[in-house]
């Protein structure tokens, strides 16, 4: 394990995302580990970078009830957890996906090391989605599937490219600058706080000057979406969004 953190670290440095141990004195080199493994308990973060990362190895989950227990499907292939797996014996996972590392066949199709995510980490960090308007439905990687508003797919569309411009923009700043704090914000909280944000109130929507605080605005009134969890059918708007100007009196 330690050999693949430095070989990953290596390959890091390489695109100059992170420094090269080797030219750093031996007092700085902890200073520089700590501060690359700062959101190693940011479970959000690293949920959003395991379903990057291990995509298209995905799962669907059925919980269902009696005997048969939790059952997972890959396209209509049966998969169980690994018994050597520390989610081996779970009865219930409160989400409808799991993304996984590695899977083998010994007389029956196991997993190993699996994680749970959400339809909307699949809707944002996998394939390309596939939006059927018509149907009330997206398709990501051919199979799988999600049902969800027309409205709520074309704003997380525009989400998503706003991820993919943003984390582009801020891979080649870090590429140039190593890391400095004066460069742009991290997207980290963005990622992470999606949650929690939620547009309305006095001075909504800010003003949109420079092409950074437009990008801004577009995020923060798109990310209340996500405070629905992994409910993706429902069609609403902000309270704050749906109020309408009152009627002129002639």
């Amino acid at each position: 394990m330690s050999d693949m953190a430095s070989q990953f670290w290596d390959q890091l440095a390489g695109q100059g995302l992170l420094p090269r141990l080797r030219d750093l004195p031996s007092e700085e080199r902890e200073a520089a580990r700590h501060a690359a493994n700062r959101n190693s308990d940011n479970i959000e973060m690293l949920k959003a970078v395991l379903c990057a990362g291990l995509f298209p190895n995905v799962l669907k989950v059925t919980n269902a009830t009696g005997k048969a227990g939790l059952q997972l499907h890959q396209h209509k292939q049966k998969v169980e957890i690994h018994p050597s797996s520390f989610n081996r014996g779970v009865q219930r996972i409160d989400a409808g996906w799991l993304v996984y590392h590695e899977k083998v066949a010994t007389g029956k199709i196991y997993v190993h090391d699996v994680t749970a995510v959400t339809s909307l980490d699949l809707f944002l960090f996998g394939a390309e989605p596939q939006v059927l308007h018509a149907q009330h439905r997206v398709i990501v990687d051919n199979w799988i599937e999600m049902r969800i508003s027309p409205r709520t797919a074309v704003l997380f569309k525009a989400l998503r490219r706003q991820l993919f411009v943003l984390m582009a923009e801020r891979i080649e700043v870090e590429a140039r600058t190593r890391g400095d704090e004066r460069s742009p914000r991290s997207l980290t909280s963005m990622i992470t706080g999606m949650s929690s944000a939620q547009p309305g109130g006095v001075g909504w929507p800010p003003p949109m000057e420079t092409r950074e605080q437009a990008q801004a605005a577009l995020l923060t009134a798109l990310t209340w979406l996500i405070g629905k969890g992994v409910d993706l059918q429902a069609d609403e708007l902000p309270a704050e969004s749906k109020k309408r100007p009152a009627p002129m009196r002639r």
